[in-house]
């Protein structure tokens, strides 16, 4: 499992890892912390992000996410209202690919950007996206942080 290989093989490669702390551990306090925001849109938190920021907002998505499916998504970033959101509806929506030779590879999703927002549409994964489409998600953390 997961868990298994997070606290074996990665707890002792990394030689880091207090022995009080486990993978996985945290989850549920983790939640308990955030639950008072479960479930809400944030719109007005992400405008003001947009609007008052330097900071690169990041949206993703998988395609085959059934829990926050892509058209969700979508609609939810209609309510956003940020004033660089004609240049984002706008902008290219441009293929991307990744993998251990990405241009010989299927297209790993897209992405669009305008200013700070960024919105990727990753391929052939679900809700959780890093699992589901490791290369692609490499990919985008490279795309974002070169941006």
């Amino acid at each position: 499992s997961l868990s298994d290989f997070m606290n074996g093989p990665i707890r002792r490669k990394l030689g880091i890892i207090p022995a009080n702390v486990t993978w996985g551990g945290q989850g549920g306090t983790v939640f308990q912390k955030q639950m008072t925001d479960f479930m809400k849109p944030v719109i007005s938190t992400v405008d003001n992000l947009l609007m008052n920021t330097p900071l690169k907002v990041v949206i993703y998505n998988g395609q085959l996410d059934l829990i926050c499916d892509t058209v969700g998504v979508e609609m939810w970033m209609r309510n956003l209202t940020w004033n660089g959101m004609s240049g984002f509806r706008k902008a290219k929506k441009v293929a991307f690919h990744a993998g251990p030779q990405p241009l010989l590879e299927q297209t790993a999703g897209f992405y669009k950007q305008y200013g700070n927002l960024f919105m990727f549409w990753i391929m052939r994964a679900g809700h959780m996206v890093p699992a589901d489409a490791p290369y692609a998600t490499l990919r985008m953390l490279d795309m974002i942080m070169k941006n």
